[in-house]
């Protein structure tokens, strides 16, 4: 089984100008899954063209399950990536 985890392409900004991490969560979710092929993409690393970056993964690692991480402000921007996943 393949699984594709995705962080949002939002940010808070004032953390961003301090430093800029991946997303923790997913890490650690990925390191616990055994038997899987996963692939971690933070979109905020890829905030251009989100889509066509997107579809390029979807299309080459074709993937069984697709988690996404998101926090409320991030809501409108998981519906997105949902609508592209699908």
């Amino acid at each position: 089984m393949r699984v594709l985890l995705i962080t949002m392409p939002d940010t808070i900004s004032a953390l961003d100008a301090i430093i800029r991490v991946p997303n923790l969560g997913l890490c650690s979710l990925a390191g616990n899954i055994s038997n899987c092929a996963v692939k971690i993409i933070d979109l905020a690393f890829h905030n251009k063209n989100i889509t066509r970056y997107l579809e390029g993964i979807l299309d080459s690692f074709k993937p069984d399950l697709v988690g996404l991480s998101a926090m409320s402000f991030q809501y409108a921007s998981a519906c997105s990536v949902a609508r592209i996943c699908r």
